[in-house]
This record gives C-alpha cells, structure tokens and sequence, in this order.
C-alpha cells in the first residue's frame, strides 16, 4: 500500500478507464491522491450522479459518474468473493451485482482488483461460547481436565480465584 493512502482512511475510488486502474480521490476535493491496482474498503457506500449518468447515457460517452466511497483496510488474503459489483452508467444508471443484477447501494466490505469490484465475506469471528469450548479443550483454565492447580492457572482471573468462580461452569465450587 502507498505511503500516500493509510488503512482507516475515507477514500473515494473510480475506474480511470484509460489507465485501466483504480484512482483513489480524495471525497472532499474530488481530487486524485494515487492510483492502485488492489484495494479494499470496508463501510462502502456506491454512488451515481444522476445527472452525469443520464448524459452518459444519451451520448453514449464515458465519464466518471460512479463511485464508491469508505475507508480503507488491509487487505485479507483469505477474503472470500461474495459476488462481483458491476456498474456501466451507458446501459444501466447503478451499482448491481453482476450475476442477479440486484442493485447494490453499499456494503461492508468491498475488494477491488484489476478494476473489477467484489463484495467480501466478512471474516468468521468465533463467538464467546466458540471460544471458551476452544480453551476448555486446550486444557487451559485449570478444571476439566486440566493439571494446573485452579489457583495457580495463567488463564483465571484474579477475581475467579477469589471469588471461588468455576470459569468453565462445571458447577464445582473451588474454594
């Protein structure tokens, strides 16, 4: 990622199509700050100016009247693609997905590569259960299984140990 762009940061992305890249713009003065092959953005809203896209479509000229708009994200190699993002102002004035043609307005996470838009999975998150059942197996929290003193675990709180608490709810009291 450029030194010019930082993850965090509201970004405005179009298709240059004589370039055949992504130009990302500044959102307050339209202006161009760098141009990138691969980006992600998360908290995305597409945009088409009405008027410009109707133009577009009685010329059949090309301009830029479609947009995203969000913030910029490291990139996750192990992203899935969801569906692909497609917008040409000359035969239809909105963000659609490709394959259904449902119109897309915004999205949580978007990837562009070779000027191509992908709505991205979001990333599993194990839940609070999901992850205490992983620690339980592990052998971690000093019970079921476990050959760590209860008192002496790394895992326990200071207040568990205190307050006589059994984190993984074997219903033992360890007082």
């Amino acid at each position: 990622m450029t030194t010019l762009i930082r993850p965090g940061q509201r970004v405005r992305v179009h298709v240059n199509l004589h370039l055949r890249r992504l130009a990302v713009c500044d959102p307050r003065t339209t202006r161009v700050i760098t141009y990138v092959e691969d980006l992600v953005l998360t908290d995305v809203q597409f945009r088409v100016q009405p008027r410009c896209a109707q133009k577009v479509q009685q010329s059949q000229v090309r301009a830029v009247c479609a947009y995203a708009v969000g913030l910029i994200a490291e990139p996750d190699p192990g992203a899935t693609r969801v569906a692909r993002v497609h917008c040409d102002p000359r035969a239809r004035a909105d963000f659609h997905d490709a394959a259904t043609g449902q119109p897309i307005t915004h999205a949580d996470r978007v990837g562009f590569s070779s000027v191509r838009a992908y709505l991205l999975a979001q990333p599993a998150s194990p839940t609070s259960a999901a992850r205490d059942a992983a620690d339980l197996d592990s052998g971690c929290r000093g019970c079921r299984g476990c050959t760590t003193d209860p008192h002496e675990c790394p895992q326990r709180s200071k207040d568990d140990v205190l307050f006589g608490a059994d984190p993984a709810g074997a219903g033992r009291d360890l007082r």
